[in-house]
């Protein structure tokens, strides 16, 4: 069998690259598919490559989308600027895609596990701190992953999911 070929990739990329952040973005509150999230990071997986710096571009391009729509409150206080923070978060996540795909595809799962939850301690502590939309709460309506939260912690909830 053939494997079809698209002929404007980049353009799938970009697509699989908002896909995952609908679907992380749908699995926050007021939405209640905290399932969604074990699988957003699925389609932004696809597009990676090893060794490749397009890696960091998605996920810039990824976490700019999720963090737009999920501060979008925020324009009606900051207009424009919270833009800003959207891309300034946005560079978390484009450092996680960089730095998982850089190790041995054996060790990606639990390498990248932990480097998001060191990520978001980053995030929550780091000039003043933004511990607002860690992986971890989209969680906020799922009973199983509550009883085991209160024992991991929310960085532990964040491994789990990824």
């Amino acid at each position: 069998m053939k494997r079809t070929k698209f002929k404007n990739s980049f353009i799938l990329n970009l697509f699989f690259c908002v896909l995952s952040s609908l679907l992380l973005y749908f699995s926050f509150p007021p939405f209640k598919f905290w399932y969604f999230s074990f699988f957003s990071f699925i389609p932004i997986f696809i597009n990676c490559k090893n060794k490749s710096f397009s890696n960091f571009f998605y996920g810039l391009f990824s976490g700019l989308i999720f963090y737009s729509l999920s501060l979008y409150w925020l324009k009606t206080v900051a207009g424009l600027i919270y833009l800003l923070l959207g891309f300034y978060l946005s560079i978390y996540w484009a450092i996680f895609l960089y730095l998982i795909f850089s190790f041995d595809i054996k060790k990606i799962i639990f390498i990248g596990s932990c480097v998001w939850a060191f990520l978001e301690v980053i995030i929550s502590n780091f000039l003043t701190g933004f511990p607002w939309l860690l992986l971890g709460l989209s969680q906020y309506s799922n009973p199983y992953i509550l009883k085991i939260a209160k024992f991991i912690g929310i960085y532990g909830v964040s491994f789990l999911i990824i």
